[in-house]
């Protein structure tokens, strides 16, 4: 039990370091030599814990996304608010278009990731339970096949449209790119675009009430 519990201490050391690394220079200059000189965690034990330093990108980025799910439906729950899947999923796309532009370390992050083709490869993986969620509670009539279809169109769209915001080619604002996302989001799945307009609409109201933060590296907090 001991040495299980150790493991899970030096693993957590070993990831809290490179979300450290990763938000202060960027993927492409951290190495696990970085991780060893911050950690003191010998390299051996690291690419015993994690194989490739593309792996680890690829979960923090999807653990970034998954907090800020949490913390949107904790938000609602903090406000008395009936939780709506849609709303608040169009909330969290509103938060995570926002950040990822208006921070200049995540920004640059989330493009070094995307031309190595890491975040498109975990973004389709990451979908799946967005998407389970959402044909569990709307009854969406989409095959496993039409799903898996969609996701990967989707996120190839996302992924050529941020690296090109990026690297300054689309000339779009962060809303018009945070409403592009939701709508290609609901349209896929079928809905009607007065619906959307009406999602978008109270999506905003919401977010403007909100004051939202990075607070520690990829770290989000909502008050």
């Amino acid at each position: 039990m001991a040495n299980y519990e150790n493991g899970i201490i030096t693993k957590n050391r070993i990831l809290d370091a490179f979300r450290e690394l990763f938000y202060k220079q960027g993927y492409k200059k951290t190495t696990f030599v970085d991780v060893l000189n911050l950690t003191g965690i010998n390299q051996g034990l690291i690419t015993y814990y994690f194989k490739s330093k593309r792996a680890i990108a690829g979960s923090i980025h999807t653990e970034f996304r998954i907090e800020i799910k949490k913390t949107v439906k904790e938000y609602f729950a903090a406000q008395n608010m009936e939780y709506d899947l849609r709303i608040a999923t169009a909330i969290e796309q509103i938060i995570y278009s926002r950040i990822k532009f208006e921070d200049e370390n995540l920004k640059r992050f989330i493009y070094e990731i995307s031309i190595e083709g890491i975040f498109i490869e975990y973004e389709i993986a990451g979908l799946k339970s967005f998407w389970d969620m959402h044909v569990e509670q709307y009854g969406l009539p989409l095959s496993e096949s039409e799903i898996k279809m969609i996701q990967v169109r989707n996120s190839s769209l996302t992924w050529g449209i941020t690296t090109k915001m990026i690297e300054g080619y689309l000339d779009i604002s962060v809303d018009e790119y945070a409403e592009l996302r939701v709508r290609l989001m609901y349209q896929s799945m079928g809905l009607e675009e007065p619906l959307i307009d009406k999602i978008l609409e109270k999506s905003y109201k919401i977010y403007g009430r909100m004051d939202v933060s990075l607070t520690d590296h990829f770290n989000i907090m909502i008050l």
